[in-house]
């Protein structure tokens, strides 16, 4: 620009110095001109003036060619540079819309600010990051966009770059002008003009918030994995194509024996014993040759010498694409699992053979015999055979005379001897107690079967010495053939049962095959057991009373409660249902209900003043025997209110004498509590009498055997004046059943007894009569 404007100087100058001779030589040249052509002064005047006229024309014609150019050349200059400028701004503008378009288009926030701190640049994604009109940020400060918070870190973070003039780049978390918190990182900088003057700062920002919840997820993720992996038992180990360990956990090391740093970057073959090795190499084999997922038992010996028996799952690891990048493979230690599996399955046979034998004698029990019979009765066809039912007379009583180790030598004895009559082939059954059962194939005839049950009675002759005791045995035994009798199983076992009881009406120590009549006998028997089942449930049973009475005054002293079962078919003989309630294990619940009842009466008649004597009630052996039989006695006291003094419990004299030592203490116990013990049927019994001074007896009941015809039976009348002199003797009252004529009663009377029970004076009646009765008496004391 300088040397254009002395060019132009020059020129200037040197133009303006021709002029200047060229109108010095004019003025000179043309006046001597017009002085050499006239003298006349007028004429010289006129032509001065012509030539002056002529000299401004040709300076004029000069100047405007001068001009012309001149200004020409500006115009040219000035309409190239006004065009230039218009391409300049064009291109600048051009370039503007680009640099902005490029600078909008960025995901980045990128903007500027002057020195005063006012928005020169400010894109769209700046805009969308801090919640602001982009259009709305230009000249504006950060305090007049953002919550004060935020303007003060803004303008914070801008003065390392004011004070050094350097970029940097920081990390922080802003309130947005929206209320958003968010993680921005951010990249500062100074701008210079082209003096190396700051001008302005720029900076360009990144929204990292959501690289920062996916950065926390991640390193949440991975944290768990880990957890996951190391706070697995199980060994789980990932394996590069390389076949080098990328991941060994805890559970591997601790499985292994193998610390992880040792494992980790290495193969199978560096780390495990090589039998191992080759076992994780032909897996890893197969699952990239096959490209499959394998579970399988795998047996492993670890590098401390120990041998493990492992779960293993392995697979492939693959990307979304489906590339194969690794194998993953988790082992579970199962050898603990293993060894109680085979426990079990030890333990399983052992209690399997528990559950089909029977522990004393070692012979199939009751559990086997049906498993063998619901086989047995599916083949039809081939499977005949005979069912032969045992069980030992009497050795309940082997039992409580000699002890239970006696009867178990006994049973075992008894085992072999069935063993040694029969077949080996035969199977032979311990059913449960004293009874057992044999299945012999049916190629026997009746008569085979006839001699195998000859041999067996002929050797039941020969006594079992047992601690050197003889004992004698003998059984009674039922036999069922199928399938002529029954093609069911079940049938065919009750039908043995029924069998069995005939041989034991038949005198017993004897056998009898099954015929139809005893199908219906037994049904009767099993109908009547159910239907008595159902009536103690429905409390269908009722008690009649049998008044009992002194004979020296006639009056009631005392009555007996007897249980009666009345159906729509009449009344059912307690003789006939009171063995069934014994067979069917039914007489604790009958007792339990004959208690409750008398225990009722004897508080209403004390409670009205009917009556003030004692209530007679029954007590089976086995109610008395068992083991919650006082503390249901307490229930009973206790729900009905009964004083114990009120209530005479009597015993047979035959359940003494089986058990007699549990009997004095139960007794006593009873006697402890108020109640008053008779002894039913004395007389009867075989045993020595030595136990009765030891028991807290208060009467005896003479058993209606001695009654019978006692006039003319000198015999008999001579036993009940003994009974009635040995209760005398030990402090206790008699009483006679059964009396029916005046014969026997004045018998009695004269010989003493205390009081008298029987149809010569009263028959049983139910509680509505007996009540009356108690009324007409009290009337007739009182009159």
């Amino acid at each position: 620009m300088e040397k254009k404007e002395s060019q132009s100087t020059k020129s200037a100058l040197q133009i303006s110095a021709l002029y200047l001779v060229f109108g010095m030589f004019w003025i000179y040249f043309s006046d001597m001109g017009i002085c050499l052509f006239t003298n006349d002064s007028h004429q010289i005047l006129l032509w001065q003036t012509y030539k002056g006229f002529f000299f401004i024309g040709v300076t004029a014609l000069l100047l405007y060619l001068l001009s012309y150019r001149i200004l020409h050349d500006r115009y040219v200059e000035y309409t190239q540079r006004l065009e230039q400028h218009k391409n300049s701004e064009l291109r600048i503008e051009k370039q503007e819309a680009l640099l902005k378009g490029l600078v909008d288009s960025l995901p980045d926030s990128i903007y500027a600010k002057d020195l005063e701190g006012r928005y020169l640049v400010f894109n769209h994604a700046a805009g969308i990051t801090v919640g602001i009109d982009e259009k709305k940020a230009i000249g504006k400060t950060d305090y007049d966009l953002f919550p004060p918070e935020t303007a003060a870190l803004f303008v914070e973070k801008n003065q390392p770059v004011l004070q050094n003039g350097q970029i940097y780049q920081h990390e922080s978390i802003i309130t947005t002008a929206d209320g958003y918190r968010k993680s921005i990182l951010a990249t500062k900088g100074p701008l210079f003009n082209d003096e190396g003057k700051m001008f302005a700062i720029f900076g360009i920002s990144r929204d990292t918030t959501n690289d920062k919840m996916i950065q926390t997820r991640l390193e949440q993720q991975n944290s768990l994995l880990n957890s996951l992996i190391n706070g697995s038992p199980d060994a789980i180990v990932i394996k590069g194509l390389d076949r080098r360990y990328i991941v060994f956990n805890k559970g591997a090391y601790t499985l292994s024996g193998i610390d992880t740093n040792d494992a980790i970057g290495k193969t199978a073959d560096e780390i495990f014993p090589k039998e191992t090795a080759e076992i994780i190499k032909r897996i890893d084999d197969e699952l990239l040759a096959n490209n499959y997922f394998v579970e399988h038992e795998e047996t492993m010996l670890m590098p401390n010498g120990k041998t493990h028996v492992y779960w293993v799952t392995k697979g492939l690891l693959k990307t979304q694409d489906g590339e194969i990048f690794g194998i993953f493979g988790i082992y579970r230690d199962i050898t603990a699992m293993k060894h109680n599996e085979q426990m079990i399955i030890d333990e399983k046979e052992r209690y399997d053979y528990m559950a089909h034998h029977d522990p004393l004698t070692g012979l199939p029990n009751r559990l086997s015999l049906i498993e063998t019979l619901q086989l047995k009765s599916i083949d039809t066809l081939d499977s005949h055979f005979a069912l032969m039912f045992f069980d030992l007379d009497g050795f309940k009583e082997i039992n409580d005379s000699f002890g239970h180790r006696f009867g178990d030598q006994v049973l075992i004895q008894f085992s072999k001897l069935l063993e040694e009559i029969f077949p080996k082939e035969t199977l032979i059954i311990r059913t449960g107690g004293d009874e057992f059962v044999v299945l012999l194939e049916s190629k026997f005839d009746h008569h085979s079967i006839q001699m195998y049950m000859g041999n067996l009675l002929q050797m039941l002759n020969t006594p079992f010495i047992i601690d050197q005791i003889e004992v004698y045995v003998t059984v009674s035994i039922g036999i069922s053939l199928y399938p002529d009798d029954t093609m069911n199983y079940e049938e065919l076992l009750q039908k043995a049962d029924a069998a069995m009881y005939k041989a034991k009406s038949l005198g017993r120590n004897t056998y009898s095959f099954y015929n139809d009549g005893l199908t219906q006998e037994v049904l009767e028997r099993t109908t009547l057991a159910s239907n008595l089942k159902k009536a103690l449930s429905n409390r269908d049973l009722t008690l009649h009373y049998q008044p009992q009475v002194n004979p020296s005054s006639g009056r009631i002293i005392g009555a007996e409660a007897l249980v009666r079962w009345k159906t729509e078919e009449g009344m059912v003989p307690p003789s006939l249902f009171i063995p069934i309630a014994e067979e069917r294990s039914l007489i604790i619940e009958l007792g339990d209900f004959v208690l409750e009842e008398g225990f009722k009466a004897a508080v209403q008649w004390t409670k009205n003043g009917l009556f003030n004597g004692r209530v007679a009630i029954n007590v089976s052996a086995k109610q008395l025997i068992h083991q919650n039989f006082l503390t249901q006695v307490e229930i009973l006291l206790h729900k009905t209110g009964c004083n114990p003094s009120w209530i005479e419990l009597e015993i047979t004299e035959s359940s003494i004498l089986e058990y007699p030592e549990k009997m004095i203490t139960l007794l006593s116990v009873l006697k402890s509590k108020g109640f008053r013990i008779s002894i039913d049927d004395f007389g009867t019994g075989y045993s020595s009498l030595s136990y009765l001074k030891h028991l807290p007896i208060d009467k005896l009941k003479i058993d209606i055997s001695f009654i019978r015809n006692i006039t003319m039976e000198p015999k008999n009348q001579t036993i009940v004046k003994t009974i009635i002199a040995l209760a005398k003797g030990l402090g206790m009252t008699t009483i006679a059943e059964g009396v029916e004529t005046i014969d026997e009663m004045e018998f009695l009377r004269l010989s003493d007894v205390d009081s008298i029970q029987g149809y010569y004076y009263y028959k049983p009646m139910d509680q509505n009569a007996i009540e009356s009765l108690f009324m007409q008496q009290n009337t007739g004391m009182n009159t």
